[in-house]
C-alpha cells in the first residue's frame, strides 16, 4: 500500500474514534434529560436539532424557550 494510503487510512480510524466517543459522551449526559432519547449516529440522530437543544438544556440547567413558527 502506497504511504498516502496508510495517512488516510489512520485520518478514518482517528475520525471514528472521535466520532464514537463525542457520541458516547453525548448520550453520557442525555441520561440526564426526561424526555431525550439516545443518538446511535452522531450525524443523523442530531440533524433536527431536538437531541442538540436537550443536551445543551443539560449542560446549561436551564430550560430552553420553543416557539411554534406558523
Amino acid at each position: 500500500m502506497p504511504l498516502f494510503g496508510l495517512r488516510f487510512a489512520h485520518f478514518d480510524e482517528d475520525e471514528k474514534a472521535q466520532k464514537n466517543t463525542f457520541t458516547r459522551w453525548i448520550n453520557f449526559h442525555l441520561e440526564e434529560h426526561s424526555s431525550s432519547g439516545r443518538i446511535e449516529d452522531l450525524f443523523e440522530d442530531i440533524r433536527d436539532g431536538v437531541l442538540l437543544c436537550h443536551l445543551i438544556e443539560v449542560l446549561t440547567g436551564e430550560a430552553l424557550v420553543s416557539f411554534l413558527v406558523f
